[in-house]
């Protein structure tokens, strides 16, 4: 799927929501289930590797060393030691509510940090209650997002366009990222000398550094 097709589909999950959300409220399911649908197609391949080496350590390491053992596994700097995923959620939709909770429970404690932010609790039980919740999770499931069919900078200007596309005029104005292209090309300017005279400097200087990406590049 190009870029602007899975932007679409995943917009699409705003038609199932109407009923439970206002429309500034839609972001607060589409992006943290855009997140985790990349997440357990990015785990796919090493969830079976993490599960055997807890299984194997069991008794005998835990706390941070167990997290470092299982980060090994996974090959990543976080990991999922849950059996569900969204094809089993889906395989279970009778259970999918409580299996859900457990999936996510199985998560590194660096993305359970991530879910807090998310208050994906909160959501999980407006979508129960305003009975699209099935409904949501079958959308997601659906949708391919492994690296290797859509890669990290597509993946980020797909989820760049989500919040584009679900915020209100007044609300988190600046929750925009640069994609690593556009830094490459506003350093390329920078240090070519082709950048703007004093005064319109702004337009290559990112002033707050946001997440530090032209810094890095630089």
């Amino acid at each position: 799927m190009k870029q602007n097709e899975i932007v679409n589909f995943i917009g699409g999950v705003g038609a199932l929501l109407r009923d439970g959300f206002k429309r500034s409220q839609y972001q607060e399911v589409i992006l943290p289930f855009t997140v985790l649908r990349r997440l357990d197609c990015v785990l796919k391949d090493s969830r079976v590797a993490v599960r055997i080496r807890q299984d194997e350590l069991a008794g005998r390491v835990q706390g941070a060393e167990l997290d470092r053992e299982l980060r090994a596994a996974s090959g990543f700097t976080f990991y999922n030691t849950s059996r569900w995923d969204f094809a089993a959620l889906m395989a279970e939709k009778a259970e999918a509510r409580v299996r859900l909770r457990e999936y996510l429970a199985g998560f590194s404690p660096n993305l359970q940090q991530l879910l807090k932010c998310f208050e994906f609790e909160r959501t999980l039980y407006r979508l129960e209650q305003s009975g699209s919740f099935l409904l949501v999770l079958e959308r997601f499931a659906s949708i391919g997002l492994h690296p290797n069919d859509i890669d990290n900078l597509v993946m980020g200007s797909v989820f760049e366009e989500l919040i584009r596309k679900f915020n209100s005029v007044d609300d988190n104005p600046g929750e925009h990222f640069t994609p690593r292209d556009v830094a490459h090309l506003m350093l390329d300017l920078l240090l070519s000398g082709q950048a703007p005279v004093p005064g319109e400097a702004s337009a290559v200087y990112d002033a707050c550094c946001g997440y530090g990406a032209l810094l890095t590049v630089a």
